[in-house]
């Protein structure tokens, strides 16, 4: 009767709710499952250049595994397509990732030989500290070692040590050659200091023939001495130099007014002898137009120098102080012609 009804409405509720909570339950697993597959393929894996950014997503694909297992089946029709489809999504992910370990380690070992032979290149510059050049080359290998990548940790501080060390060893060496060569030219400069200072203890009435000897050992241990420091070398040059001219001008000009008072006493012996007072003038006319043309050939030869190297001012120098003793000679000879001429007329 009506109660069998009732009871067979009851129970096919019950039928039907049933049913009704596995399909919701294997829907919402189903949507569940959906949005982990959705998880995993949002993923850019062109985004990721570094270990750090595949650790980070790898974290999250795993969460996305452990999810999967927590929840239950979806519909008979859903469940192996989603499984299949979250499984080829898995499987994209680590393949990339195990193509991008594999690049980076043949990229690791290609930067590790280029950082080796920065090394190498590095150590072989000790053999040339003291060139310009190599010190330049050291700061170009320094800015090429910044643009070449990175390599693997177990490799990255030992080839880094290795490449300070060849670098400051080739600065210190350079350094303790600079400062080894600062203290020679220091005791250079003393020592040049010494024998300027002993050339100004020769007096100007000194006899040439007897300090010549002393001069010219003086001479020989400048020259024996090296290179001094930069900003001194002209300044101890002009000082040296003064004292040779200071001495070689006193003993010139006491030798030329020797030779001209014995010249004067000669002219006084040609007292009266006008054939002979003439003679000795046109010796000297002829003595004086030759250093007259000698002068002349040397002035214009000093437009010929080239004064920007060491050696053509050297030389220019050497010619200057020859033009000022043909000059001094030629006054000498014009003064001994006046006096001939002097003689003549009384």
């Amino acid at each position: 009767g009506l109660g069998d009804v009732y009871k067979r409405q009851v129970i096919n509720k019950r039928h039907q709710d049933y049913f009704q909570n596995i399909k919701d339950r294997e829907q919402a697993n189903e949507d569940a499952k959906t949005a982990l597959c959705e998880k995993v393929e949002a993923v850019d894996m062109t985004a990721l250049n570094t270990f750090n950014d595949w650790d980070k997503a790898t974290k999250s694909v795993i969460e996305c595994q452990e999810k999967w297992r927590e929840y239950g089946f979806a519909s008979k029709k859903m469940n192996t397509q989603l499984f299949n489809r979250f499984r080829k999504d898995c499987d994209d992910f680590f393949k990339a990732k195990a193509e991008f370990y594999k690049k980076m380690k043949e990229d690791f070992n290609v930067n590790l030989e280029k950082k080796k032979a920065l090394c190498e290149r590095a150590e072989a510059l000790l053999e040339r500290i003291d060139d310009r050049e190599a010190f330049e080359t050291v700061h170009e290998l320094q800015a090429e070692w910044r643009t070449v990548g990175s390599v693997s940790r177990r490799h990255s501080d030992e080839i880094w040590r290795r490449f300070t060390k060849a670098c400051n060893a080739f600065y210190d060496a350079r350094k303790k050659k600079q400062n080894a060569r600062r203290d020679d030219e220091n005791a250079n400069l003393e020592a040049k200091q010494a024998v300027i200072e002993a050339l100004r203890q020769i007096s100007e009435d000194s006899d040439r023939r007897e300090v010549i000897g002393r001069i010219r050992e003086l001479q020989d241990q400048w020259q024996a001495a090296g290179h001094v420091p930069f900003k001194f070398k002209d300044q101890i040059y002009a000082d040296y130099r003064a004292e040779l001219d200071r001495l070689y001008n006193a003993f010139d000009a006491r030798e030329n007014r020797q030779r001209v008072s014995r010249f004067a006493r000669e002219v006084k012996e040609m007292e009266g002898d006008d054939s002979r007072l003439g003679r000795e003038r046109e010796k000297l006319q002829r003595v004086l137009d030759a250093k007259r043309m000698e002068l002349k050939t040397m002035e214009n030869n000093m437009g010929f120098f080239n004064v920007k190297s060491a050696a053509g001012n050297s030389m220019l120098k050497d010619l200057e102080r020859r033009i000022s003793r043909v000059k001094d000679d030629i006054a000498q000879i014009q003064e001994k012609i006046k006096m001939l001429r002097e003689q003549k007329k009384d």
